[in-house]
Order: structure tokens, then C-alpha cells, then sequence
């Protein structure tokens, strides 16, 4: 059985703390965001009721293991608890057969098709998009200031999420990074030790080419968020905006060719003719443990993007962005050519074939990702190989913890395709091949000489 739509929209979503109010009647106040707004206040208060229910059940029976999901039969809710009171609440509405007879036959194959963890990112991912703009929950002057800014946020956000397009990638929420060669990466670093050492207010500085990490001088779980924001909202928004515009021509095999200039994406993005600065994001770092607040200032020419992380007491002028301006466009314009120059002397993969093994990979430690399942990084849909495929892939990363350090996991589909799964050292590949007679014998071949050929056999231990 195939569903083409499993997933049918958002039914709800909220964000309530239970301390917030404990007398009978005033159950409304527990209640910090609520979608939809259509909902009257009868039903949202019966919503957090319910889910307060459940926490409190599960905490009785099982307080090691805090409740994040229930299933129904349309339904199915996820929570997460990102800090100590605060619960977020994502209820999905699914597609179910209408007649009974379809019900029986389809409900529980359905069941399986949705991965519980791959929504449960949605929801983490919600929150930490939320708290790079706006700090934790806690960190609100009162009440009514953290009401206002999830409503800001949220009510643009939600409109943006992927439901039915998610998969394993957004249980990575990984980066794509461009190795270099020294001379070039020795390059790219130059040029960011020369920026923050020349201007003490930039603190951090991380640097892109297209959708690739080069540098980045903040944490890894920093620079995920940063990196999701950046490829997944903001240099999106800006391209379609330049080609609308004219600047960059739509038939151009390079967006960025037309781009000989750069300019700031936030900040004045046209400096001979801004009379202030525009609009500057403040965004908060949480390394060690503690938040800092910073500018994010980011830049961009040809294809590169340069991300400055700026002190958030810092007092931006145009001057200072003039100055910035001149400094960075002169340095970058040679760094990219360099980088373009390098990446097209590489050796080009050919064209699959649509029955070719495909693969996803995951490093834990650097939070890289690589993937020829996924025919772009835009959570389009666009897969390279069946679906069915990625959804056992994420099946089997939440069967992860049980597999001890290093495992190995072989499942046959109904459809007689084959789904590996290899982790070691940290890392973890997924193999999705399209081999119908193949033996376990074969398939085992097959993911060896793929590792060897596209992880150099350096990896994974032997098992």
C-alpha cells in the first residue's frame, strides 16, 4: 500500500506552562501561543488539559522517560519539553481511509509510515529557531513580552514547515561542507583572521560558498541552527528577491555570476543609497551553556556568503558598513574565484542511473551530511529513491541507541528494494539500493565497495 499524502496539515500547535496558573477558572493563562486562532478558548484549554493529563501519567508511571508522542486514529500529537515547564505541542492531522473496509485493511500500514523522531525534530528545531532570534523562554521580561514575541515569530514560522515533505534529513538537521584544498582553505581562513583581528567587535565569522560550509568560528549546535536559517529562509528569500528585481538574469547558469559587487542581506543592501542601517537580526549563541547576543550581519558576493557575528552592544552605522564594505568585497572577490577555479577542476560525478544505489551520511561529531537520495537540500520532496527507502532509514536511526557503538542493519522492503544501515566511530551511512534478485551475499559486496568508494574506508570499524 503507497499513500501519496500522509500527512494532511497542521491541526494545532502550542505553547503552555503549567505553573503559570493554578486556580480552577483561570486555565487560559497557562497558555502562551495557540494555533489555530479559530479555536475558541473552550477547546484550547481542553487541548493543554489533555496534554497535561498525559504528562502527568507518564511522569508517574515512567519519570525517566518524559511522553512525546500519542497516536490516534486521525491524529497524531507531538510534545516536546525544552525547558523545565515549557511545552511545545504539534498535532498532525493525517489522511485516513474514509471507508470502513479501507480503515481495516490500510490503518495500520499508515500507522507505520509516519516516523514519530522525524516530527519530533520539527518540534526541537521549532523551538531552537525560535531561540536564536529571541533567547529561551526564561529570558522574557515577563508574560506578556514572551506572548508577543511567539506570536511574531510563530505566525510567520509555522506557515513555512515542510509537514509533509520531512524526512531523516530533518532528524540530522546536518551541514553540507566543501572541502578545500590547503592553499584555498588557508585562503578563506587568512581572510577571516585578518577581519576579526582588524575590527574587535566582530567576535565570530563564518563563511559559505552556495549552500556550503567552509569556516565557521561558533559552536557546531550554533552553526546548525545558523546554517538551517541561512539556506532555508534567508539566502532563498534574497535570490528569488534579486531575480524579480532583474539583477540576476533567470536564465543564468550561476545566480550569483551577475553578483561582480557584493552586498550586506541584512544590514543597508544598497549603500549609496541607505539612509540607515535597515535591518540588523540580533541572535543569540548559547556556547557553554550561556547565551550571548550578537549581530548577524551577513554579506554576500558571487557565491560566497560571509556570516559576522558583531558584539550586541555594538552601535551600527553606515560608515561602519561602508568601511566593511570595501574591506571585505576587495579580499572576497579573489578568495571565490579561487574556490570556483578549484571546484571545477573536481571530478564531476555522472548521472545515476534511477536503479543506482543511493546514500545518505552522518557525522555526529561536525554534524556533516551528505546525500544522492535527495536531489536537492530545499526539503522539496525530490528524492532519488523510492520514499519508502528514506522512511526505513529513519526507523532505523531511532533504533540507533540499541545497536551499541558500531551495527550493522539489513531490512528487505515489500517492494524488494534493500535499506543498510552502518554506524560507527559516530558516524552513521544509509544505503538504499534497488536490486530485486540480489542476494544478502550481494547486497553486503555492494555496501562495502560503496563505502570504500565514497567513505575511503576510513569510517568504520570492522565489525
Amino acid at each position: 500500500m503507497m499513500v501519496t499524502q500522509i500527512i494532511a496539515g497542521l491541526k494545532n500547535f502550542f505553547i503552555f506552562n503549567s505553573t503559570l496558573s493554578t486556580k480552577e477558572g483561570e486555565e487560559l493563562k497557562k497558555i502562551l501561543y495557540y494555533y489555530p486562532v479559530t479555536d475558541n478558548t473552550d477547546v484550547q484549554i481542553k487541548n493543554v488539559g489533555l496534554v497535561e493529563g498525559i504528562v502527568q501519567f507518564t511522569d508517574t508511571f515512567r519519570p525517566s522517560s518524559p511522553v512525546s508522542s500519542l497516536h490516534t486514529n486521525k491524529t497524531r500529537h507531538l510534545y516536546y519539553q525544552p525547558e523545565k515547564d515549557f511545552w511545545l505541542v504539534m498535532t498532525l492531522k493525517l489522511n485516513r481511509p474514509t471507508k470502513e473496509k479501507e480503515l481495516s485493511n490500510e490503518s495500520e500500514d499508515l500507522e507505520d509510515d509516519i516516523e514519530d523522531s522525524v516530527y519530533q525534530a520539527l518540534l526541537k528545531q521549532a523551538y531552537l529557531m525560535y531561540r536564536l532570534f529571541w533567547g529561551t523562554f526564561r529570558d522574557a521580561k515577563n508574560t506578556d513580552a514572551l506572548k508577543m514575541t511567539l506570536e511574531l515569530f510563530y505566525r510567520a514560522y509555522l506557515q513555512s514547515m515542510k509537514l509533509a515533505n520531512a524526512d531523516i534529513l530533518n532528524m540530522f538537521s546536518g551541514i553540507q561542507y566543501l572541502p578545500l584544498d590547503k592553499d584555498c582553505f588557508l585562503k578563506v581562513q587568512t581572510f577571516v583572521n585578518c577581519l576579526e583581528s582588524t575590527y574587535d567587535f566582530i567576535i565570530h565569522t563564518s563563511f559559505l560558498y552556495n549552500d556550503y560550509l567552509i569556516w565557521s568560528g561558533i559552536e557546531p549546535s550554533d552553526m546548525q541552527v545558523v546554517y538551517q536559517y541561512l539556506i532555508g529562509t534567508l539566502l532563498p528569500a534574497n535570490v528569488e528577491a534579486e531575480m524579480q528585481g532583474g539583477s540576476i538574469p533567470r536564465n543564468s547558469p550561476s545566480p550569483f555570476a551577475a553578483l561582480r559587487h557584493g552586498r550586506f542581506i541584512t544590514g543597508p543592501s544598497n549603500l549609496k543609497l541607505a539612509q540607515t542601517v535597515g535591518k540588523v537580526p540580533k541572535v543569540y549563541l548559547f556556547a557553554n551553556g550561556e547565551s550571548q547576543e550578537f549581530y548577524l550581519v551577513v554579506y554576500r558576493a558571487l557565491s560566497a556568503t560571509v556570516c559576522l557575528f558583531i558584539k550586541g552592544d555594538t552601535e551600527l552605522n553606515l560608515e561602519l558598513f561602508k568601511t566593511l564594505d570595501d574591506v571585505i568585497n576587495t579580499k572576497l572577490i579573489n578568495i571565490v574565484s579561487d574556490i570556483a577555479d578549484y571546484c571545477s577542476k573536481q571530478v564531476i560525478t555522472p548521472n545515476l542511473s534511477d536503479t543506482a544505489s543511493r546514500y545518505i551520511y552522518f557525522n555526529n561529531i561536525n554534524l556533516a551530511y551528505k546525500s544522492t537520495a535527495h536531489l536537492d537540500n530545499k526539503q522539496s520532496g525530490n528524492l532519488a529513491c523510492p520514499k519508502e527507502s528514506v522512511r526505513i532509514a529513519a526507523e532505523m536511526k531511532g533504533n540507533i541507541p540499541f545497536l551499541g557503538q558500531a551495527g550493522e542493519t539489513i531490512v528487505k522492503t515489500m517492494n524488494d528494494c534493500w535499506v543498510v544501515m552502518k554506524t560507527s566511530n559516530h558516524r552513521e551511512f544509509y544505503i538504499a539500493l534497488q536490486q530485486k534478485n540480489a542476494s544478502l551475499i550481494d547486497i553486503s559486496e555492494e555496501v562495502k565497495k560503496l563505502c570504500d568508494t565514497e567513505l575511503k574506508g576510513i569510517f568504520f570499524n570492522q565489525l
